[in-house]
């Protein structure tokens, strides 16, 4: 089950998110955006 996560979510401060964040640049980007909508499992980190 997915769920909507925020900006300040935990799934962000993943050592593995973190080392790969900038091929995620775009997510970063527009995290402050109040037109995107982010999902995620919480559970898990994939590359």
């Amino acid at each position: 089950m997915f769920k909507k996560i925020k900006p300040d979510n935990e799934i962000f401060m993943n050592q593995e998110f973190q080392k790969d964040k900038y091929k995620f640049n775009l997510i970063f980007k527009n995290l402050s955006s109040l037109e995107l909508e982010l999902y995620s499992d919480e559970e898990n980190y994939r590359k």
